[in-house]
């Protein structure tokens, strides 16, 4: 994350941290007063989004090779 000043709001984003054991002790130990929100999505929507996303990286990936 960069250094910013204490009024600046950082945001990152990423599903890895509801599922990598060690996840929430890294963030604590980085950023202790670190507030974490969670947005759940549709898990069907999120598999079907999921899927398309690999076919499209295996279409892209067939068609630059």
């Amino acid at each position: 994350m960069p250094e910013v000043g204490p009024e600046t709001l950082v945001v990152e984003k990423c599903p890895d941290y509801l599922v990598h054991p060690d996840a929430p002790k890294r963030a604590f130990e980085l950023v202790p007063d670190a507030k974490i929100i969670m947005i759940a999505r549709d898990p069907v929507e999120r598999a079907i989004s999921d899927y398309c996303q690999l076919e499209d990286v295996h279409i892209q990936r067939f068609i630059l090779a």
